[in-house]
């Protein structure tokens, strides 16, 4: 199974063409902070953003503890997803 994430019904990778491929030696933190700094949002937005989407207060401490310690959830993925306008879809290797 591998995960992709969906912008504009387009999926992501980072090359010539701007686009972010998930680089397997890459850990979570820089995978998200690089998402982030592509779509233009400081972690203090996301936090806000994610906040007001799920009723749970997150901070910016709280997503960096969670970036470090590579502890989000699914649903933290998502809502992640979410609020920097991707979608995470989950396809079957052929």
């Amino acid at each position: 199974m591998r995960i992709i994430l969906i912008h504009e019904n387009n999926p992501i990778s980072i090359d010539k063409h701007c686009q972010i491929k998930y680089n397997s030696k890459m850990d979570n933190k820089s995978y998200i902070k690089s998402l982030l700094v592509l779509n233009n949002m400081p972690i203090s937005k996301l936090a806000s953003i994610m906040t007001e989407k799920s009723g749970k207060i997150y901070t910016i401490g709280s997503l960096y503890g969670k970036l470090s310690r590579d502890t989000l959830t699914l649903k933290e993925c998502q809502l992640i997803a979410s609020a920097i306008g991707y979608r995470i879809e989950f396809l079957r290797n052929d």
